[in-house]
């Protein structure tokens, strides 16, 4: 049920944190956020979000010379598989980093408060 859902959640995340530096994306937000509560609902989607922003990746892909990615991303099937799987490592990355951030707040490298290269 909440599978299909993840393509929406990572389009979510990445307009998020795209919208922090651009503004023009901020609106993408809040339409992905209804998208994804209608579907969590089993409603049908309105907005369309993901289908929308299927059709916008393919094109840009078709558009800068890479036409096979492109036709490849343009299958929804496809397209949800390639996002679940960007989702997978992106968090599996963002776990490994925190985790080697808390190892080095609670034991840093440095012996003394300065560190020094001799």
């Amino acid at each position: 049920m909440v599978l299909f859902c993840i393509p929406c959640l990572v389009l979510i995340s990445y307009f998020a944190i795209l919208s922090i530096f651009f503004p023009k994306y901020r609106g993408y937000i809040k339409e992905g956020w209804r998208c994804f509560l209608d579907k969590i609902r089993r409603r049908k989607c309105v907005a369309s979000f993901d289908s929308r922003m299927r059709h916008a990746v393919s094109m840009w892909f078709s558009e800068k010379g890479m036409p096979s990615i492109g036709k490849f991303l343009y299958d929804e099937r496809k397209f949800n598989i390639t996002l679940i799987v960007v989702g997978i490592v992106f968090t599996t990355l963002s776990i490994f980093l925190f985790i080697l951030l808390i190892n080095f707040l609670t034991s840093p490298s440095c012996p003394g408060p300065v560190c020094t290269v001799e």
